[in-house]
């Protein structure tokens, strides 16, 4: 799935990034010798040359910075001036206080979009598509499982898990001996068996993550930090597109061959003795999968309706862009 979350920057308007520094209200044009800013307020780049207002010759620039001082003038600063003038070490501490703060209102920027944009999917997630997981997942997790050495060993680069067997043939030697020459056979494949290596609770850590971003708590209902909230809200788009990815995958696994492939599987690798696994549908009803386990007891289970995943811009079409 290529679609991804659009998440921006405050960009546009980003009080920090300015173009004509020259259009601000108060600025300062010569500053006294050996004087030092507090911080820096902003930074800039134009397509004019502008005068510093720190160095000797007021050297024209194009990019920089404006400074505010101790008694509130404000004045520009060329991006070489201030290390040379204030030093490196005090120019480069106001650069990192600076990206430091536009960080924070671009943080802050994004949280306040996910406000507004995300209780219509958060209810949707909730209500659809946590409990379709969460059905999928009962039917996987009541499969037999084979060893992990087994599945890891049998399944292929596309995911699917390889039935197969040693044929061995024996050739005579020029000497009169015989020598045994073993060839893997393949006596079947269960496709996308990948399906029971993946993670199957990524719409519930969708959700979760969700009710932080928008409660301001985790789910044992502890106070969070906006870094938190924001870092939820940056890694929600994988979140949601490895959620969907597992439905996707689990639509094509839930099919009436492939469960009778996987039946075969687990009664050659002799998984659990007494267990099978079939596929049952009942005149236009949805199929289900009926599980057998050692002690011969069947569980049934209704495959829920899978056809219509959607992608992740039609999933979440009420997430924008923080800023427009």
């Amino acid at each position: 799935m290529s679609e991804q979350l659009p998440v921006q920057t405050v960009s546009k308007k980003n009080p920090y990034q300015v173009t004509d520094p020259q259009s601000q209200a108060g600025l300062t044009e010569v500053i006294e010798a050996g004087q030092i800013p507090v911080r820096y307020i902003n930074k800039y780049h134009t397509n004019h040359d502008v005068r510093c207002a720190f160095c000797d010759k007021h050297t024209p620039h194009r990019r920089g910075f404006t400074a505010i001082m101790k008694d509130g003038r404000i004045a520009l600063c060329g991006i070489d001036c201030g290390r040379h003038y204030f030093g490196e070490e005090v120019a480069r501490n106001f650069e990192k206080a600076l990206q430091k703060t536009e960080e924070e209102a671009d943080r802050d920027a994004i949280l306040e979009a996910a406000m507004e944009d995300l209780p219509v999917l958060y209810e949707e997630v909730c209500k659809k598509w946590v409990p379709l997981e969460q059905s999928v997942r009962s039917i996987i997790n009541a499969l037999p499982t084979f060893p992990g050495n087994v599945l890891k060993r049998q399944t292929d680069d596309n995911g699917d898990f390889i039935i197969s067997d040693v044929e061995v043939r024996w050739f005579e030697m020029p000497d009169g001996s015989k020598k045994p020459i073993e060839t893997k056979v393949e006596l079947g494949r269960v496709k996308y068996a990948k399906l029971l290596q993946m993670n199957s609770s990524r719409f519930y850590v969708a959700q979760k993550n969700m009710s932080a971003i928008l409660n301001g708590r985790d789910h044992h209902n502890k106070i969070i930090h906006a870094a938190t909230r924001y870092r939820h809200r940056m890694s929600l788009t994988q979140v949601l597109d490895d959620a969907l990815q597992y439905l996707e995958v689990a639509a094509l696994f839930l099919t009436q061959d492939n469960i009778r492939q996987y039946d075969k599987a687990i009664r050659h690798y002799r998984v659990n003795y007494g267990t099978k696994v079939d596929w049952k549908r009942k005149g236009d009803g949805p199929g289900v999968v009926r599980v057998r386990d050692w002690s011969m007891e069947w569980e049934k289970f209704e495959i829920p309706d899978l056809s219509n995943i959607p992608n992740l811009a039609d999933l979440a079409p009420p997430i924008r862009s923080a800023m427009d």
